[in-house]
């Protein structure tokens, strides 16, 4: 089960945060919201939003199997899940759900299945505290209510989707910039290089001698934060092969995790208390070495801080990842897949994050960070940022509207 979220969107000059105050008037509006809350239009998904009194709140998007519903054991410890990730948004005290079918195989707003799956979340959702308002079903390019006990009698019952496209709810989305896209298929990265460079090699083994001292760690991680506040690659090889090869070392890979994520010198606070870097490189940066930043600094590979990530500085360790790509090779190639495996599957594009994690799979099976996010994503595991609305990663800025 994941939660997909749109590709990476840097912004020189990032827009308010002053909430979009609008009114979803119509069962096409919430489409709307989920379709630009999303970044894309979902397909083959469940998509619930939280709701707080009349505030919409988070929105979940699920990967949906109708097969599923053969089992209803299944079924259920599947709703049970869905309801679960819901009540991360602390506001809630209701839902809404809406199912997207792809037209293919698609059998009509009568399908048992689609009953079956509808009275398997009310059931959970109560349970949890939060009653299912309505559920809809978004197929063959028209919208289905599917509780509705006379089709005659239910508003928009049967309504074409497209009528999002007019709605004053879209219109005010797009005049605040927001874009949506085609739902994202895949995660196609560069092909890593068949061998080391001479200067990736030397890379590596300078950060992987014994005793190796605090100075070379520290410029390193100065480099990659020019990288993660804005700065162009380094044009020079022997440079970005530096970058490179001190992703070898685990340490300073995730305390280029825990930098992209917060702040470079609370990553190496919180590295020099757990003692994953030496204390030399806490005096580099002018820290000392906190308990609370080595808190935050385990908390980030699970993504599981309450606080809130940059989530500008972790798209660009993204986008420098798949860069460096093609002059990588060996343990920093599979590094960095790693990371941006994990950087989707932290935004909750779980299944985009699954693709990736394939590759990293048959280059370095035994690698630990591979084996680690390959168990979260098989698990069908959602990140703890992508599961509140403070900390998720959004397609928009700003709160979401009444209805």
């Amino acid at each position: 089960m994941q939660t997909d979220l749109p590709e990476d969107q840097l912004h020189a000059n990032p827009s308010p945060t002053t909430p979009l105050r609008v009114k979803a008037v119509e069962p096409v509006d919430l489409v709307s919201y989920i379709q630009h809350t999303l970044g894309f239009v979902p397909r083959n998904s469940i998509t619930a939003i939280a709701l707080a009194g009349r505030d919409l709140g988070a929105v979940l998007r699920c990967d949906w199997d109708p097969l599923l519903t053969d089992d209803w054991d299944a079924l259920s410890g599947y709703a049970s899940q869905v309801a679960g990730y819901l009540t991360a948004d602390e506001r809630a005290d209701g839902s809404l759900v809406f199912l997207f079918r792809d037209s293919t195989g698609y059998v009509g707003p009568d399908d048992d299945s689609d009953g079956l799956l509808a009275d398997a979340l009310e059931f959970e959702l109560a349970a949890v505290g939060l009653p299912l308002q309505e559920a809809w079903l978004v197929a063959d390019g028209r919208l289905w209510h599917l509780d509705c006990p006379d089709p005659t009698t239910c508003t928009a019952h049967g309504s074409e989707v497209a009528r999002t496209a007019t709605s004053a709810l879209n219109t005010a989305f797009i005049l605040e910039g927001s874009v949506v896209e085609d739902e994202p298929q895949a995660a196609v990265l560069p092909a890593p290089a068949d061998r080391m460079s001479p200067a990736l090699h030397e890379a590596v083994r300078r950060f992987g001698r014994p005793g190796h001292g605090g100075r070379p760690r520290a410029q390193w991680l100065r480099d990659w934060e020019q990288v993660l506040g804005g700065a162009e690659l380094p044009a020079d090889p022997a440079e970005r092969a530096g970058l490179l090869g001190g992703l070898a070392d685990v340490h300073l890979r995730d305390t280029l995790v825990a930098a992209a994520s917060f702040t470079l010198e609370r990553a190496v606070s919180g590295a020099a208390w757990l003692h994953a870097l030496p204390q030399e490189v806490a005096q580099a940066f002018d820290v000392s070495p906190r308990e609370v930043n080595g808190v935050l600094y385990s908390s980030v590979l699970m993504a599981a801080s309450r606080r809130a990530p940059d989530w500008d500085r972790i798209a660009r360790l993204r986008r420098a990842c798949e860069l460096l790509l093609p002059e990588a090779a060996g343990e920093p190639a599979t590094a960095a897949r790693c990371l941006v495996a994990w950087v989707e599957w932290a935004r909750g594009r779980g299944s985009v994050a699954g693709r990736v994690i394939e590759e990293c799979r048959r280059a370095d099976p035994e690698y630990p960070l591979v084996q680690v996010l390959g168990e979260v994503v098989d698990c069908g595991v959602l990140s703890g940022w992508a599961r509140r609305r403070s900390t998720a990663w959004s397609a928009r800025r700003g709160a979401g509207p009444e209805r």
